[in-house]
C-alpha cells in the first residue's frame, strides 16, 4: 500500500494496488483524534474485479495494524448501510465488533436506513476486553 498524509487534519490515505500496480482500491485512517487516541477507518475496494476475493479484510487487518502500531490509536471505528452485508462481513472477520445501530440514520431514495456501527480497540489499550 502506499501513504499518503494530509499533515494538518490528521488523516492518513492508503493506496491499494497488485503487483503490477493496477489500483484496487483505498484506505482511510482518520480524521485522528489525538487527545483521545480514536479515529475512523474506512476501506473501499473500487474495482470490481477484486470484489469477493477477500482482500477487504485483508486490507482491513493490515489498517488495524498501522493504526495500532504506528499511529497509537486506542480505537477505531465506522459505520455502513444495514444492508451492506459484504462491508459488515469484511470488517467483522478483520477482528471489528457490531457495536450498534442507529435507526434510519440514512435517507436513501425516499426511505429510512440504519447505520451499523462497527468498531475495533487496540489490545494494547484495551487487555481485559473481549
Amino acid at each position: 500500500m502506499y501513504s499518503c498524509r494530509l499533515r494538518e487534519k490528521n488523516i492518513y490515505y492508503y493506496l491499494i494496488t497488485d503487483q503490477t500496480g493496477v489500483k484496487i482500491g483505498t484506505v482511510k485512517i482518520g480524521p485522528v483524534d489525538l487527545v483521545n487516541k480514536t479515529s475512523d477507518l474506512v476501506c473501499l475496494i473500487g474495482n470490481r474485479n477484486y470484489v469477493g476475493k477477500g482482500l477487504a479484510k485483508l486490507v482491513i487487518s493490515l489498517a488495524n495494524e498501522i493504526a495500532f502500531k504506528d499511529l497509537d490509536i486506542r480505537r477505531l471505528q465506522g459505520g455502513m448501510y444495514e444492508d451492506n452485508i459484504p462491508s459488515i462481513k469484511a470488517y467483522t472477520r478483520a477482528g471489528w465488533i457490531i457495536e450498534g445501530r442507529m435507526r434510519g440514520y440514512y435517507y436513501v431514495n425516499g426511505k429510512s436506513v440504519d447505520r451499523v456501527n462497527v468498531a475495533c480497540l487496540n489490545p494494547r489499550y484495551f487487555q481485559d476486553e473481549k
